[in-house]
């Protein structure tokens, strides 16, 4: 039987290019009829999956505190400054879990937010320490990106 040529396709599994109507590679026997899934793509190593997680209570139990009982963080210092830490904890969630779903946006978010919370804590008045501190959780994560030879998470990043 001849085989209809439609266009190329390249396989993921041994990178041949085949025609693009055939279900499955004829050099390797890859499914194409198979959808990816992340799982079958990407592993992560388990030191970033638990920083990540992590990151996503510390920051949510934060945003609750900021929002809750502010006077425990920094007695008397501005509404607008805990609210504005508040919606930082609570993008800093969101970056966990897109970092969870392979996104780089994710990180790129963390460094921005670490830049505003040093900012607002210059502007309350806090001490060198509590400025310094909001980087240095970026720096970890970035670290955790980039650990583990077959696991690196970020040149897997999209």
């Amino acid at each position: 039987m001849e085989e209809k040529y439609v266009g190329l396709k390249t396989c993921p599994s041994c990178k041949e290019l085949q025609n693009s109507i055939r279900e499955e590679c004829s050099n390797c026997g890859h499914d194409f009829t198979k959808i990816p899934t992340v799982s079958d793509n990407k592993q992560r190593h388990g030191c970033l999956t638990t920083w990540l997680i992590f990151m996503i209570i510390a920051n949510a139990l934060s945003a609750i505190v900021y929002l809750t009982d502010p006077d425990m963080v920094q007695p008397g210092a501005s509404e607008w400054m805990f609210l504005l830490l508040a919606f930082v904890g609570a993008f800093n969630v969101m970056c966990a879990i897109a970092l969870l779903q392979w996104k780089k946006w994710g990180f790129y978010g963390f460094c921005l937010m670490a830049v505003i919370a040093c900012f607002i804590n210059i502007s309350m008045g806090l001490g060198i320490v509590s400025i310094i501190y909001a980087p240095i959780p970026v720096g970890v994560l970035f670290g955790m990106l980039n650990i583990g030879k077959e696991k690196k998470a970020w040149p897997r990043l999209e």
